[in-house]
């Protein structure tokens, strides 16, 4: 870079002394009319590793790539030619038409999912005038994936039978897969707004087959996670004959937590949650009124659920048929609903793996953006979207119906789940879940 720098220097003196230090007009003697020069050769790149900032000399950008885009994103094609480059082989100076830009630079084209491979990005907008040479100083890059690594419990470890693994999938797209072995670091790519972690453990633990599926909604660019089996055991069931088989209730947990760049996780402060949902997950307090003394509720506004349908109800736990129908749950809330978040999971990886397919395992449908998607979600599976459920439930509820999907989980047997959260229009938000259960 220092003889990058030092090259432009002679080549500006040079143009200085030809033409007067003190009449020299860039405009009427270097650029063309309304255009004007970027200063690349200057420009410097620091990588951020989410510790302490590291500079050129620290970490190897020379391998880094370095794209111009005009002020709709698109990148900037000038004289026949992209303006895109490693940053050891940028051009000293380059001339653009007079305009706003923003340079971005990355560390490499960003995969669905990778191995050891932090994905680095970076940008900054500038200024072309008329006749003047901008200079873009330094672009500071950020961790911008998700970090991920799997971890099997000792307890579990154990008992793991060859061919047991875990999968984790990143948006129905970027998959990795950790068995006992594995210790590499997954990588993912992280998309604007939330990010969803399906991870899916498949095994065999004491000569029975075991899937366990949990899904992490709200996962954020840049951040690590660590999400670790372990081995849970439940009460023991009698078989058709009355035996009981002691390893009977065996099965698999899951859990994910959010750690620094060297693997170390804050503990949450511990309470007293004897009520606490399975999985760690907490139930509103049922027994607390809307009000102040209700901290999801604190105006005292409602939010309430009715189930239609024989043979089902709300709530862990329930197991309910899947030739119960209809499915319905009616959403009300008296400040009108601002989101309806959805999360769909299961204990068959199966029927994880179809549903992917026709609809995203978490969403919210008081917000929708995608207009395909909004329509799939409306033409082929009834359900309400975007202004159907924005401000809506005050008067009329707003119509949760999964009846179209009950002949779609009876074709996978196990547990299946919709968890619903309702955020009204002041903040006041509440969470049920439906469980139906295929034989």
């Amino acid at each position: 870079m220092k003889t990058k720098i030092y090259k432009l220097w002679v080549s500006l003196m040079a143009v200085a002394l030809l033409a007067g230090c003190d009449d020299w007009e860039p405009a009427g003697t270097k650029f063309a009319a309304n255009t004007g020069g970027v200063n690349l050769g200057e420009m410097a790149v620091d990588v951020n590793t989410n510790t302490t900032p590291a500079s050129r000399a620290g970490v190897d950008t020379s391998g880094y790539i370095v794209t111009v885009a005009d002020e709709n994103g698109a990148t900037v094609v000038y004289n026949d030619s992209e303006c895109t480059w490693t940053y050891a082989d940028m051009p000293e100076v380059i001339t653009l038409p007079v305009g706003s830009y923003t340079i971005n630079v990355e560390s490499h084209k960003v995969e669905k999912a990778a191995w050891d491979a932090p994905y680095f990005a970076g940008s900054k907008e500038f200024e072309v005038k008329d006749g003047e040479i901008t200079a873009i100083g330094t672009v500071s890059c950020v961790f911008s994936s998700i970090k991920v690594t799997v971890k099997f419990a000792d307890d579990l470890a154990k008992v793991m039978e060859a061919g047991s693994q875990a999968e984790v999938v990143a948006n129905d797209e970027g998959s990795l897969t950790w068995t006992a072995t594995e210790t590499r670091t997954g990588y993912f790519e992280a998309l604007d707004g939330s990010t969803t972690l399906v991870a899916t453990f498949t095994g065999t633990i004491k000569g029975q087959s075991i899937t366990r599926t949990k899904a992490f909604t709200d996962v954020e660019k840049g951040k690590y996670y660590i999400i670790t089996f372990s081995l849970k055991t439940g009460p023991a069931i009698p078989d058709e004959t009355g035996s009981i088989n002691p390893d009977g209730g065996i099965t698999v947990d899951s859990e994910i937590e959010e750690a620094d760049e060297n693997g170390n996780i804050d503990a949450p402060e511990e309470t007293d949650t004897p009520d606490a949902r399975p999985d760690n997950e907490e139930w509103p307090d049922p027994n607390i009124p809307d009000g102040p003394d209700n901290p999801d509720n604190p105006t005292g506004d409602t939010i309430d659920f009715d189930l239609t349908g024989s043979g089902l109800l709300l709530g862990e736990g329930n197991e309910n048929p899947t030739d119960a129908t209809p499915a319905v749950v009616n959403i009300y809330a008296s400040a009108g609903i601002n989101n309806l978040k959805v999360t769909i999971s299961s204990d068959n990886s199966s029927f994880i793996d179809s549903a992917g397919e026709l609809l995203p395992l978490s969403f919210d449908l008081a917000h929708i953006d995608d207009a395909k998607q909004a329509e799939s979600f409306s033409n082929d599976l009834g359900l309400p979207v975007n202004d159907q459920v924005l401000g809506k439930g005050i008067d009329e509820p707003v119509v949760f119906d999964v009846t179209a999907l009950l002949p779609l989980l009876d074709a996978f047997p196990g547990q299946h789940k919709f968890s619903l959260e309702v955020i009204d229009m002041n903040g006041n938000k509440k969470s049920t879940v439906l469980v139906i259960r295929a034989n």
